[in-house]
């Protein structure tokens, strides 16, 4: 006789930009039709109950900081046989920061090429993805920019006049 087995089934991978997630999963076992289970957030309990073999249910788990966090199920089914199951989430609530960097708001070029420059900044990701948007339309798509690091994208074919840029 074996002991249940979870199977996480998560609906946004491990990344949640909400401090309650929640957690999806599903319990086989050879020899219930219901299954007790537990959960635990990096090792402190967080709540307890009972799902019908191999049936999909969610649970909402408590309020997490942002940061890594290690969510254990431990499934048990009338042997008593009893598994655990774990899987680590990340929470990050934080939106990423832009800082257009150059050129300084209002400058006028007599060019109609220009580089345009920003930094980005996050609390948890040290690689990210932006798109530069020049006047209303994105320009520029699937740019990699590190935590800190200024990117320069270039700008051609300008027309005369004002132009609105950002990232």
């Amino acid at each position: 006789i074996n002991a249940p087995v979870v199977n996480f089934v998560n609906q946004s991978g491990t990344w949640y930009n909400t401090s309650t997630p929640e957690i999806f999963f599903n319990i086989t076992d050879n020899q219930d039709t219901n299954i007790n289970y537990t959960v635990y957030t990096n090792s402190s309990f967080d709540q307890s109950g009972n799902i019908s073999n191999s049936t999909t249910t969610n649970i909402t788990l408590g309020a997490l900081a942002d940061g890594s966090h290690n969510i254990t199920i431990q499934a048990t089914d009338n042997g008593p046989n009893a598994a655990n199951y774990s899987i680590l989430i990340y929470v990050d609530t934080t939106a990423p920061g832009i800082n257009l960097t150059y050129p300084d708001n209002a400058t006028n070029f007599t060019t109609r090429s220009v580089d345009l420059n920003f930094t980005t900044g996050d609390n948890m990701a040290s690689n990210m993805t932006c798109n530069l948007t020049l006047d209303a339309s994105v320009n520029s798509s699937y740019i990699p920019a590190n935590d800190g690091e200024e990117i320069s994208t270039s700008i051609s074919g300008l027309t005369e006049g004002t132009h609105y840029w950002n990232v």
